[in-house]
């Protein structure tokens, strides 16, 4: 599994990183810094994680609905520190949302863990 990490905060990348890798296992997880890197990248991920920083031109909402026009197979995850940012996040085309408190790389680990295994179980047609 490839995982985008896209995240203003250079410590965050490193350690969601570092966490996601130890927790979900053979994964490769790429880090990016503004939604503008990634959108230039092949965009073979199977998953995207986009925290709602602010790019250059691009916050993590338009960049959610960026990466979802190009890559609509893959699983893509906002995050914010705000309430209610998955009012945005989430007719933006994200899967799924995660609010930060507690513990984010156990949260991160598990909606991807369960989205994919919903997605994996789901008929096809």
């Amino acid at each position: 599994m490839k995982i985008a990490l896209i995240s203003g905060s250079y410590p965050r990348r490193e350690v969601v990183a570092r966490g996601l890798s130890h927790k979900l296992g053979q994964v490769q997880v790429d880090t990016f810094a503004y939604v503008e890197d990634v959108l230039i990248s092949a965009l073979d991920y199977d998953v995207y994680v986009v925290y709602n920083n602010f790019g250059h031109h691009m916050n993590g909402v338009n960049g959610v609905h960026e990466i979802r026009a190009r890559a609509p197979d893959a699983l893509v995850i906002g995050v914010s520190a705000t309430p209610y940012a998955d009012r945005r996040f989430l007719p933006a085309g994200a899967d799924d949302f995660l609010l930060l408190s507690g513990n984010e790389i156990a949260d991160l680990a598990h909606i991807i863990e369960r989205n994919l295994a919903r997605r994996s179980t789901a008929p096809h047609a």
